[in-house]
């Protein structure tokens, strides 16, 4: 499906329909006559007084009874009775009562609007007088109540919030019906804010509209509640049962409002009691499907979401729809029981933020905080443009006072943390960014690191999880994702919408996401480089410490002349400095080389009581060998007379060298019991280490029995190992493991 708006769009555009609504209500409010009395009943609730009075009606005490009203210029007064002034003349016994209510209401409001009208009033002493009173033809703004505010904005909150989440997903039926008890709440709150907080009379008309919308409003709410729980979590019986339940619900409020039920309270208040008891046995048919089918969040969600429902509506319902099926006594007012719907659309928004519902996450709160703050901008400056429109003088100088001191300052801050800079920070910005995600070991915080980052950057409204088989960036669905590519370990990624829903996604942003792909590719390569060549570095140190430190080590251990211990351990920590420096130096005499080696590794030999057989040999001098070639050789050797000294319990070793053309021949041979070398599963470090240092050089190790002896074969090294020019040496790369 085609999307012709994004989210923010249709986020304003409910939300613009919410303050028409609200406007609406204000101007009807506000369009009526005002005498400047606030009535209420005494305490045996069988009379009109007056709780206080202002404006045209200042002098009237506080306590009179007011008895009657009607035209000053002549005619019969309109008995005022408790009945007048009752909050909700749906909770009347039956439709003649109705009828005579609005008659009554008719009359006095026509007698307002035609100019002075004459109260009867009783005082305290039970003397009866009359007072005349031209009223107002506007209701002031500041003389609504705040039960009329409460209720507007209980209206106003359950519209956005079903803005909010229609406008991400406007195809979903669920997120379509949390829309549709949005609008419901608005047009039943609003409609009811204008005749339960009138002053004393409204005319027929608005009576004949307000009414019919109250009670549209709250069965809307109504079939919304119970469409959406009919198809989630889980979908119950076929989706067309979700409009046939709206379609019953419809056609039971157009035979209220023609009065085609004939009972009064089974038009409208029966409907609305009996959609509360659908909406709990679906809530609680979807709870036991949850925990039957042991799906968690379905049941987490539920449980807040579900009982914010029920604590809500079903308080709203059991405090004032119910008494009236009854017969008894709201037992709260309606104008405060509106508030409780709050509780459902705080349990919705708790829900989304906790367990996702809806598939939406933390990032949908964005677009509601950023496209309320700009509609109470909007408001703001509409509620500063009407003050400034009153005829009052003190209204002038508040308002500037206002302007100059509160609202410019508030506006400009709320605008500045609005406001996005629409321009592209240049890429080097982000270079710190990027190199942080690619240092970043651990590969799950790399992926979220990089999600971080990609959220900074392009705020999207949602980072999914792309295509694997992507290789370049790419836009898909016209603009409205922004697909990356994987980089390994991280994988491939999706945008979905623009700077935060409020545009689509630009070929501009296909240039800078392959920007920044490539330099966290580089960055990440570069990573594994150095962590590469350190692995080596250790591997190395690790395999030198073990050949070399291990046997001198050992040999300065076996030896029983003090002097000779002192000797192996300064050329111990003369091998440690070498290993540390990685063998740089200038190339040592292979003569003079295998000449120290004799003496170092015969001290050894006898100090574990091993007899040495190391003839002379052929003249080994003016052999020149690299630092690394010397330093593998020696590396060999005492390896080899390590494992005999340490495993092979021989009693002589024997070590010869010779030189055939460029290749230098060394054998190391004992008189142990030896071993077979198919029949080792577990090879050990030392022998790891001589072979690939051998290979590393191009030489070869042979590894096999000195002789033909079944029960003490002994060992023979075989090393052959060619003769580089130092030039040559430090071409050879180090083996890795």
């Amino acid at each position: 499906m085609v999307r012709l708006f994004a989210p923010v769009q249709i986020f304003f555009g409910m939300g613009l329909l919410a303050l028409a609504i609200a406007a609406g209500a204000i101007l009807l409010a506000t369009s009526q006559p005002w005498l400047g009395l606030d009535l209420g009943l005494n305490d045996a609730g069988d009379a009109v007084i007056v709780e206080r009075s202002e404006g045209p009606s200042n002098g009237i005490a506080e306590g009179e009874r007011l008895t009657a009203i009607g035209p000053a210029a002549g005619g019969a007064g309109v008995p005022v009775t408790p009945a007048t002034i009752i909050e909700e003349p749906d909770q009347l016994s039956d439709f003649d009562t109705l009828d005579a209510f609005r008659a009554d209401q008719a009359m006095i409001a026509a007698a307002l609007r035609t100019g002075p009208v004459t109260l009867t009033l009783v005082g305290a002493e039970g003397v009866t007088r009359d007072v005349t009173v031209a009223p107002d033809a506007r209701r002031p703004l500041t003389d609504l109540p705040g039960v009329f505010w409460l209720q507007v904005f209980v209206g106003l909150s359950g519209m956005f919030v079903g803005a909010w989440i229609w406008s991400l997903a406007p195809s979903g039926r669920p997120q379509a019906f949390v829309m549709l008890t949005g609008l419901g709440l608005a047009i039943s709150a609003t409609a009811a804010s204008v005749y339960s907080t009138r002053e004393i009379a409204l005319p027929l008309d608005a009576y004949q509209w307000l009414a019919p919308l109250n009670l549209l409003g709250s069965l809307t709410f109504g079939a919304g509640m119970i469409g959406l729980f009919l198809g989630y979590p889980a979908q119950i019986g076929p989706r067309w049962l979700a409009l046939f339940q709206a379609g019953v619900i419809y056609a039971w409020f157009a035979g209220a409002v023609t009065r085609l039920i004939p009972d009064y309270v089974a038009a409208f208040q029966l409907p609305i009691a009996v959609a509360m008891l659908v909406l709990v046995g679906l809530i609680l048919t979807q709870f036991w499907r949850a925990r039957r089918s042991k799906d968690l969040p379905a049941r987490a969600a539920l449980r807040l979401f579900g009982l914010s429902i029920l604590i809500g509506a079903g308080s709203f319902v059991g405090l004032i729809t119910v008494p009236a099926v009854l017969g008894l006594p709201a037992q709260l007012s309606q104008s405060y029981a509106f508030g409780l719907f709050l509780i459902c659309f705080i349990g919705l928004a708790l829900a989304v933020r906790r367990h996702r519902i809806f598939n939406l996450e933390i990032w949908s709160f964005r677009i509601l905080f950023f496209a309320a703050g700009a509609l109470l901008l909007i408001a703001l400056d509409a509620v500063l443009i009407y003050g400034l429109a009153l005829d009052r003088a003190p209204a002038l100088g508040v308002s500037l006072f206002l302007v100059a001191f509160l609202y410019l300052p508030l506006r400009d801050g709320l605008a500045r943390r609005l406001a996005r800079w629409r321009g592209q920070k240049p890429l080097e910005r982000y270079f710190r960014d990027v190199s942080r995600v690619a240092m970043t070991k651990d590969a799950a915080q790399m992926q979220a690191a990089w999600d971080d980052l990609l959220q900074g950057m392009f705020e999207p409204l949602a980072v999914e999880p792309g295509p694997e088989v992507v290789q370049h960036a790419a836009l898909e669905a016209e603009g409205v994702d922004l697909v990356l590519p994987p980089i390994p370990p991280i994988a491939s990624r999706r945008l979905k919408w623009g700077r935060g829903g409020r545009r689509l996604f630009t070929d501009v942003d296909v240039q800078r996401a392959e920007e920044l792909v490539g330099l966290l590719a580089q960055l990440i390569e570069g990573r594994e480089a150095y962590e590469t060549g350190a692995s080596e570095e250790r591997t190395r140190i690790a395999r030198d410490i073990h050949d070399n430190i291990g046997i001198q080590l050992l040999g300065a251990l076996h030896s029983k002349d003090a002097g000779r211990k002192d000797v192996l351990i300064r050329e111990t920590l003369a091998d440690l400095r070498e290993i540390i420096d990685n063998q740089t130096g200038p190339g040592l005499d292979l003569g003079n080389l295998i000449a120290d080696l004799r003496l170092e590794l015969t001290g050894v030999l006898e100090g574990a009581e091993i007899a040495v057989d190391w003839p002379l040999g052929a003249d080994l001098s003016g052999y020149s060998l690299s630092p690394r070639m010397a330093h593998t050789l020696r590396s060999v050797l005492r390896e080899a007379v390590n494992n005999a000294v340490r495993h092979s319990d021989a009693s002589t070793v024997g070590v010869y060298f010779t030189v055939s053309g460029d290749t230098a021949l060394v054998d190391v041979r004992d008189d142990g019991r030896g071993f077979d070398m198919g029949e080792v599963t577990d090879v050990g470090q030392g022998m790891r280490n001589m072979q690939v240092r051998v290979s590393a050089l191009g030489g070869r190790l042979n590894i096999g029995p000195a002789r033909d002896d079944a029960e003490r074969p002994g060992t023979l090294f075989h090393v052959e190992l060619p003769l580089i020019e130092i030039g040559m040496a430090d071409d050879i790369p180090e083996a890795a493991q």
